[in-house]
């Protein structure tokens, strides 16, 4: 599964948690490096002593911007350092006093006798500023060497903050070292953090995602997405006027859920999502089923119809599944032989009859005015080639929009003309994308920023949310 993480990665923890660790994080401004740092610390206090001095900004600020550091960073642990005198605003207990390199040095190892035997960690944010503040030229490196010495023989931790994104004589001094991006794809904010030296560990992924959301630091990890060793009825979220797609944070893009006219909604699947789409498809059927509104369903090519019935059938009772549930499966391909046979204009005539046949059954069957219908254009494409499709699903969106049909098209990524010619009748137009082994949905319509989609089946249902890019 891809769940979000708050705090540090384990690849970070695992050497600061022996101590004597020394570690530079790199990033020019605005990419969160103070956000991590004080992550960091936080992780550490469970472990031992935290320090956090600070060069560039007073602690009633960090405060301000980080307010929940008030309740989880020990008290009395930011020092105000950002320049040689007193700051009228700091109290005088929470100054780190400094003149020259010396008193630097000294102030320090007083900390560390202070704190006994326990592990210290202590974060310099920034060095840059430090060293500006003391009037030593960039190129020297001597306060520098003597921080790293000091971890390594006093089994301290340093973590030491800097706005120089390229390569110094630091790099080669320090045990690790982790450098803050943000980049813009596709219009959109993405945060990585590349993971360049970690001495003594083994590093998986050297690219992680994050973000920044609520002035807290969450990364993104990536495994297996466990079936539920036990089954709990995931909440059922219900809007007056709108329809839940079962994900209430997709929900917020829909303007509060899905509006119950007709209208058609395409979602198309970047290389290397595979299956992914899958958690935002189950939760969408599951939650209709269960506000009961019949679903018809054209499943993808190669896509099982059993795992989805057993995904939707642990979570909606058998008899309302069956009555409200109708898979329409496109003959073609494999079981015809190798190659698909040529398809007539009148052999894609008659598959729309069908799916608009089974349509009316189902409203007989269930009553209901309102219908979901979920295509998948990729076996349509496959079975009747591009230009019959096209018709196929534009006759198939004219109809939805005015028989009250709720449609959703998943399109995949090799299916760029299908994706043209459909993008303009589109009411919302959602894209996934792998980036580094994570999930990343945005909104061409309508637009929106990146967000990384967690999925975690430990509450007994699948639990799929969107997490922004912040």
């Amino acid at each position: 599964m891809v769940k979000a993480v708050l705090g540090c990665p384990k690849e970070l923890l695992k050497p600061l948690s022996k101590g004597g660790f020394s570690l530079l994080i790199k990033g020019q401004a605005g990419t969160g490096k103070t956000t991590l740092t004080l992550e960091i610390l936080n992780n550490m206090s469970k472990l031992g002593s935290v320090l956090y001095i600070s060069t560039r900004a007073s602690p009633k600020f960090l405060y301000e911007k980080f307010p929940w550091i008030k309740n989880e960073l020990p008290k009395g642990c930011i020092m105000d350092a950002r320049v040689t005198r007193i700051p009228q605003d700091t109290p005088s207990n929470l100054v780190f006093k400094y003149i020259n390199e010396m008193n630097i040095i000294r102030n320090l190892h007083s900390r560390i006798e202070e704190s006994g035997e326990e592990l210290v960690t202590i974060a310099i944010d920034s060095l840059d500023a430090l060293k500006i503040n003391l009037g030593l030229p960039k190129e020297n490196f001597d306060l520098e060497t003597t921080l790293v010495s000091m971890a390594s023989k006093e089994k301290v931790n340093f973590i030491l903050v800097s706005e120089k994104s390229g390569n110094t004589m630091l790099d080669y001094i320090v045990d690790g070292i982790v450098t803050l991006t943000r980049e813009i794809v596709n219009n959109c904010l993405v945060r990585k953090m590349y993971l360049e030296k970690i001495r003594g560990v083994e590093i998986d992924n050297p690219v992680i995602l994050y973000t920044l959301k609520d002035a807290r630091f969450t990364h993104f990890e990536s495994s297996h997405i466990p079936y539920p060793s036990r089954f709990e009825s995931p909440p059922l979220i219900t809007s007056e006027g709108k329809i839940s797609t079962g994900i209430p944070s997709f929900d917020k893009l829909f303007g509060g859920g899905l509006k119950p006219e007709g209208s058609v909604h395409l979602l198309e699947v970047g290389s290397e999502v595979g299956s992914y789409y899958f958690w935002l498809i189950y939760p969408l059927v599951i939650s209709l089923l269960r506000q009961g509104i019949p679903v018809v369903y054209v499943p993808s090519a190669g896509e099982a119809v059993k795992d989805t019935e057993v995904w939707v059938t642990s979570f909606v009772d058998k008899g309302l599944y069956e009555q409200f549930m109708k898979f329409e499966e496109i003959s073609g391909g494999m079981e015809e032989g190798f190659s698909v046979p040529k398809r007539s204009l009148e052999d894609a005539i008659g598959i729309v009859r069908k799916i608009m046949s089974d349509i009316d059954d189902i409203r007989d069957v269930t009553g209901s005015p309102i219908v979901a219908l979920i295509v998948s254009a990729d076996i349509i494409e496959y079975v009747y080639g591009v230009d019959l499709a096209s018709q196929i699903l534009n006759i198939l969106t004219i109809y939805s929009k005015k028989e009250n049909i709720m449609e959703f098209v998943i399109v995949k990524y090799g299916q760029p003309e299908i994706i043209t010619r459909l993008s303009h009748m589109a009411s919302t137009h959602f894209m996934l994308k792998n980036l580094n082994g994570i999930i990343l949905l945005r909104g061409k319509i309508p637009k929106t920023g990146m967000y990384a989609v967690t999925v975690d089946t430990s509450k007994g249902y699948i639990d799929t949310n969107l997490i922004p890019i912040q």
